[in-house]
C-alpha cells in the first residue's frame, strides 16, 4: 500500500499560519459547487469574476490554438487554485477550465476576496506568497521544459495531474486520469514518444496503464526521477 504523501498546494499557503476565527470568516465566504465532468467553470476571455480552488476531483485547463485546437495547459487536483491573478486583477481569464472528472470545487466572488484581504492582513500576505509561488513555476516550468527530456517532462505532467483515491480494499492509489493523446499535447511531443516512454515507465513498474488512466505503483520512485515533490 502506498502512503499518502504530503503534497503543499497553493491553497494550503493561501490558508497557513490563519487562526481559527480567520479561517472561519474565510470559510463563510465560499461556496461549494458540484461540477459533472465536462463541465466548464470558466472561459477564456471573461473577465476574472471568482476564485476557484479544486475540491475533490480533477480540472484541466487549456487554451485554444488560431485554428480551434485544444491545447491542455494541465489537469489538477485538489487544493489547485484557479482564477486567482485575472479576479486580482479584473482582467479576462486567458484559458477555459473545464472539469476532467466530476468535482467539487470551492468558489469565492472576487467581492468577497477582496474584503478578506483587506479584513485579515495574513490572508493577504498569503495571497502575494501564492502570486509569487505561481510566478516562480511559470518561470520554472518554461525552463525545465526547454531542457528536460521528454521522459522528465512527462513525469512532471502526471504528478501535476496526480489523484489519491480508495480501491476495493480501501488501500491508497493513485491515478492519473489522461490518455496518451492528451499528455502528448501537453508535453509537446507525438503519441508513438508517449507511448514508448509510459511503456519504460511500465516496464520499470513504476506505473500501470488503463483505459485513458495511468495508476502509479511507485510515486516514489517517480519523484525520485525528477528530484521533486508534485507542485499544485
Amino acid at each position: 500500500m502506498l502512503s499518502q504523501i504530503p503534497v503543499n498546494t497553493l491553497w494550503d499557503e493561501a490558508i497557513s499560519n490563519l487562526r481559527k476565527n480567520e479561517l472561519l470568516r474565510l470559510n463563510s465566504c465560499f461556496h461549494v459547487k458540484e461540477y459533472k465532468a465536462g463541465e466548464l467553470l470558466f472561459s477564456a476571455g471573461e473577465i476574472g469574476t471568482a476564485v476557484y480552488v479544486v475540491g475533490t476531483g480533477q480540472v484541466r485547463l487549456y487554451y485554444l490554438s488560431g485554428d480551434g485546437e485544444e491545447f491542455t495547459q494541465g489537469v489538477w487536483a485538489s487544493g489547485h487554485v484557479m482564477g486567482l491573478i485575472s479576479t486580482l486583477l479584473q482582467k479576462e481569464y486567458s484559458v477555459f477550465a473545464v472539469c476532467h472528472t466530476q468535482a467539487k470545487v470551492k468558489v469565492l466572488c472576487g467581492t468577497n476576496l477582496f474584503e478578506l484581504m483587506h479584513e485579515i492582513p495574513q490572508f493577504s500576505f498569503n495571497i502575494s506568497k501564492v502570486l509569487a509561488r505561481m510566478a516562480n513555476r511559470n518561470l520554472r516550468d518554461r525552463g525545465l521544459f526547454a531542457l528536460d527530456s521528454a521522459v522528465i517532462r512527462v513525469i512532471r505532467v502526471m504528478l501535476n495531474s496526480i489523484e489519491m483515491k480508495n480501491d476495493k480494499s480501501h488501500n491508497n492509489i493513485y491515478t492519473v486520469d489522461l490518455s496518451q493523446d492528451e499528455l502528448a499535447k501537453m508535453v509537446g511531443v507525438g503519441r508513438p514518444w508517449i507511448n514508448k516512454i509510459l511503456s519504460g515507465l511500465e516496464d520499470g513498474l513504476l506505473i500501470l496503464r488503463g483505459r485513458r488512466q495511468i495508476q502509479v505503483l511507485d510515486l516514489y520512485g517517480l519523484l525520485n526521477l525528477v528530484g521533486k515533490i508534485p507542485d499544485r
